[in-house]
């Protein structure tokens, strides 16, 4: 394989149509779900944050944080699990990330921040997507390291007033970011109120997408054809034959 090749399969930290096209498909984000879609779920939170907020208040940004990786034990990490309402609006994969979406004049703003790559520590861990893979993978249009998060939130605070910013503070997904960043950021005078956006985008994860039900029938398809090929293996003491066997 030529070297180019090489280096595009270690370019994105997930599956991507461009490494995994048996998996994903051209224009897709994740497996059957396209960067239009993503969009159109930002687009569907951020209007109905207006319409709950009402006319009174205008400015708004939404901090959705992140899963990070847990460790059972040294550098031993459990199997990752992104956090579900990250990966709803983003469809990114990779931990110690945070989007933030926030109102403007025109309309609104989505903005990823993503772990830097590290040529050493994706030897041990895996590829990393970078802020340039990331906007490439989720259509995203800006993207930056996490370690601009702190000033990005600065600047947002020195140039607005009176907002009311969107963040589950009661159990802190990434506990990380919430002591070093956001914790300081929800001090700041500018500050209307804080509120928890997951009561809006878990009642918008009740109506399914025709993607979403296309997935979800491919995976009743392959539980029932699992279930199906284990029965057939069935028969009386088979449990106990197969104690003997291992």
């Amino acid at each position: 394989m030529c070297r180019t090749c090489l280096d595009l399969r270690r370019y994105f930290g997930q599956p991507a149509a461009q490494t995994h096209p048996h998996l994903v498909n051209k224009g897709e984000v994740t497996p059957g779900v396209s960067c239009a879609e993503y969009e159109w779920r930002r687009h569907t939170f951020l209007r109905k944050v207006l319409e709950k907020a009402g006319e009174n208040i205008r400015k708004h940004i939404v901090i959705f944080p992140s899963a990070s990786k847990l460790f059972m034990s040294y550098d031993i990490p459990y199997p990752f699990r992104q956090n579900t309402e990250f990966l709803y609006l983003s469809g990114f994969q990779e931990p110690d990330s945070v989007l933030l979406m926030h109102t403007t004049e025109s309309g609104y703003k989505s903005v990823l921040f993503v772990p830097k790559r590290d040529p050493h520590s994706e030897l041990w861990d895996g590829p990393r997507s970078g802020d340039v893979g990331a906007k490439e993978l989720t259509g995203i249009t800006e993207a930056y390291n996490t370690e601009s998060l702190e000033n990005y939130l600065y600047e947002y605070c020195k140039n607005n007033r009176d907002y009311l910013v969107w963040y589950h503070m009661t159990k802190p997904v990434h506990p990380q970011f919430h002591k070093s960043v956001i914790n300081e950021f929800l001090k700041q005078e500018g500050l209307r109120t804080v509120q928890s956006p997951y009561p809006i985008i878990q009642h918008m994860r009740l109506v399914k997408s025709p993607s979403e039900i296309s997935l979800m029938t491919k995976t009743t398809q392959i539980a029932s054809e699992a279930f199906a090929e284990v029965m057939r293996y069935s028969k009386p003491n088979v449990s106990k034959e197969l104690y003997i066997f291992f």
